[in-house]
């Protein structure tokens, strides 16, 4: 069975156009045909609309110590403006692979399943996972419908490395996210008569005011909280008294926080306006991750431990049950940039990481560190 090389496959999976507000049913079919022929198990598990997928595919022995292997097939939008090629078709130059996707995070998806097509099950002492996710850019709506319909024939995976850009630094804690829409509803008159309005827009700006007038208190009760308003919409013409007015809000934080408690208070803040369209993701702490960081400190770039400021995947993995960790190629400065790229050297770094984690599941048996 002829083998694609990782540029082979890297060319593959860049001309799948998933820019999250498309399909990503193409990619999935792709990389479950090439792994099911290999003998891997390969369950794949659909939003609502049936247009996305994530997959989940095992092999090896149905023992503890379950390692996974995690990216998120889908990309940002490649807007015209500034890409000196197309961005869906890979192009080499100046010691780099340009394309959208490229650094984040097809770079990983393409080092795991080149690795992945040519490993036989015999070779595993423990399983191994490889985790493609959808819609993560959008808010990571895809991995927890994963996590919810593992493999019930394998135990639970002990540890998740999820291969976001970090230039191959192992990466131990990240913030969670809570993410909604405010609703403030008015009623509309001639601008004229105002008597006989209500100003959505009057109300909604009130409370803009108080989040931001509440959001240093906050901080100071919710270690490493920040917060954002970085969107806000009202009314239809200059001379008609506005009666909707909708704004985002965004709080992240750091470690164990009561999401339920943080939201009732952010209510209570922006009333009148009411939250809707809730997302929240978990972030990613070090404790109880010991074991797996220090296995791939000893694979990584960089000697320490860091942290990184966006939202992954990772805290989701971690809230299941796993030990998680966010450590990829790539530089994340490039991730959803026009003329994005992964540097060769990076990508054979990234490879070689990966082998050395898989070769791990070779070497050890179940029950063994």
């Amino acid at each position: 069975m002829t083998l694609l090389s990782p540029r082979a496959l890297l060319t593959r999976l860049i001309a799948f156009d998933t820019t999250s507000h498309r399909s990503n049913l193409e990619l999935i079919a792709f990389a479950a045909n090439l792994l099911a022929d290999r003998g891997w198990q390969c369950v794949m598990t659909s939003d609502a609309s049936g247009e996305k997928q994530n997959l989940f595919a095992s092999l090896g022995p149905r023992v503890d110590g379950g390692l996974v292997l995690s990216g998120h097939s889908d990309v940002v939008p490649a807007m015209s403006s500034g890409w000196e090629s197309d961005p869906f078709t890979l192009r080499e130059a100046d010691e780099r692979f340009y394309g959208r996707g490229t650094c984040d995070m097809k770079g990983f998806i393409a080092t795991v399943l080149y690795a992945g097509q040519s490993l036989a099950a015999s070779a595993l002492k423990r399983p191994l996972h490889i985790a493609l996710s959808y819609d993560e850019e959008v808010g990571c709506l895809g991995v927890p419908r994963l996590l919810e319909t593992l493999d019930p024939h394998y135990p639970t995976p002990r540890h998740a490395v999820i291969g976001e850009p970090t230039m191959l630094q192992a990466m131990g804690d990240h913030k969670g996210i809570l993410r909604a829409r405010a609703c403030v509803h008015g009623k509309a008159a001639h601008s004229s008569l105002p008597e006989l309005g209500s100003s959505a827009i009057s109300a909604g700006a009130g409370a803009v005011a108080s989040f931001y007038r509440w959001l240093p208190e906050a901080s100071s009760r919710y270690s490493g909280l920040s917060g954002n308003i970085g969107l806000i919409k009202g009314g239809t013409a200059g001379n008609i008294i506005a009666d909707l007015c909708t704004f985002s809000c965004e709080l992240r934080y750091r470690g164990e926080v009561n999401v339920e408690e943080l939201l009732g208070e952010l209510q209570r803040v922006i009333a009148p306006a009411q939250l809707d369209e809730l997302l929240c993701a978990a972030g990613l702490t070090r404790e109880g991750n010991e074991e797996l960081l220090e296995r791939v400190l000893r694979l990584a770039a960089h000697p320490e431990i860091g942290s990184v400021p966006y939202m992954t995947e990772a805290g989701l993995f971690q809230r299941s049950g796993m030990q998680a960790v966010v450590c990829g190629p790539g530089n994340i400065a490039q991730a959803h940039q026009s003329n994005e790229y992964i540097s060769l050297t990076q990508f054979s770094a990234g490879l070689a990481m990966v082998e050395h984690l898989i070769a791990g599941q070779c070497r050890e048996r179940a029950g063994e560190r």
